[in-house]
């Protein structure tokens, strides 16, 4: 799989974008899924946080963007999250930590309207993260999960949130990424003006979420045309040697946190 997401990067790379944009529309046009709202892997945590019942399933994907700001304070803060999937992040952030606004933007138009109608209370709209759809200076805090490993171009995802970011604020980063990549990534951060604060391999923690995840069942048939079992492209039901947590085991994929700073 290391080598199909190089080959991907390297041949195809302006085709990234459309390659997962389909795939997460595939994902939008089941209705086992329309109640789903989280997409992101999970993390443990050692004093796991506290939750309202009805959120109580979601704990381990609500972990991991809390890990995320876990280290500054978004109370009366403007939140952008870019590549919002389902809008369950978004969610969590202004229900229980209080911001001045939240919005969320994502490619794919199915996941929007499926965020509107799920969490009125919160801006969302159609946005692409290498050409960010407001204007300089205008948020506090930027919020990027799981999503830039669909972008065909990492430096201008981060020059376009340097620019849209007020200044001393935070872009707030966790992906799982090529091991031998995250150098560049780091060069890629710097030269588009960020200052590293924080820097953490999340994998351990993320490993130990999916194991225990019961909810990763429901992704289990997303869509019967295309015949796609999220356990198994993981390696979750311990059916391959080939998917992500055989991929996290050997260090060859980690799963990885910045903390940045405009």
């Amino acid at each position: 799989m290391v080598n199909a997401l190089k080959l991907i990067n390297i041949t195809f790379p302006r085709s990234k974008r459309y390659l997962w944009k389909a795939f997460y529309t595939i994902l939008a046009l089941s209705k086992k899924n329309q109640n789903i709202h989280f997409m992101n892997y999970g993390f443990t945590m050692k004093n796991p946080i506290s939750l309202e019942k009805i959120d109580s399933n979601n704990l381990y994907r609500i972990q991991l963007y809390h890990r995320l700001i876990m280290n500054i304070d978004i109370k009366n803060k403007d939140i952008l999250e870019v590549g919002c999937g389902r809008g369950g992040g978004c969610s969590y952030y202004s229900r229980y930590l209080k911001p001045n606004s939240v919005t969320g933007i994502d490619l794919s138009g199915l996941n929007i309207n499926i965020c509107k109608k799920s969490h009125k209370d919160i801006t969302f709209q159609v946005g692409d993260a290498e050409n960010i759809p407001f204007p300089d200076n205008h948020f506090d805090v930027l919020i990027n999960l799981e999503s830039s490993h669909c972008y065909p171009n990492f430096l201008k995802f981060m020059e376009e949130s340097y620019r849209v970011l007020r200044n001393n604020s935070y872009l707030c980063f966790a992906d799982f990424v090529i091991t031998e990549d995250i150098d560049k990534i780091r060069k890629n951060m710097i030269s588009a003006g960020f200052k590293i604060i924080e820097e953490v391999d999340l994998t351990e923690n993320v490993l130990d979420a999916i194991i225990k995840d019961n909810e990763l069942n429901k992704f289990k048939e997303t869509n019967r045309i295309f015949n796609i079992n999220l356990r198994k492209l993981t390696g979750a039901d311990g059916s391959s040697e080939r998917g992500l947590i055989p991929m996290f085991k050997n260090k060859s994929l980690v799963h990885i946190h910045f903390l940045l700073q405009k």
